[in-house]
């Protein structure tokens, strides 16, 4: 089991904090969350931002292990 987390927007407009999720690769891992944190991903799909212990990753196949924290929140732009 992994430790997925949301932040800002995915928290508030799906109404869930914080998921536990079996899989062994971040793409897994999606492909897993109920459909309601999937479509509010896919809508800022260009925007997201995910850290898995606190390391910003690019690769969307990235392998896990039991206990990891995957974090998911989005750019935040302001001046």
């Amino acid at each position: 089991m992994v430790v997925v987390r949301l932040h800002g927007v995915l928290r508030e407009e799906t109404g869930l904090r914080e998921l536990e999720i079996c899989g062994s690769s971040l793409s897994e891992v999606r492909q897993r969350l109920p459909e309601e944190v999937r479509e509010v991903l896919a809508k800022y799909s260009k925007y997201l931002v995910i850290l898995i212990n606190g390391k910003a990753i690019h690769e969307l196949d990235a392998d896990l292990r039991p206990g990891d924290v995957i974090d998911i929140t989005i750019y935040v732009g302001g001046g």
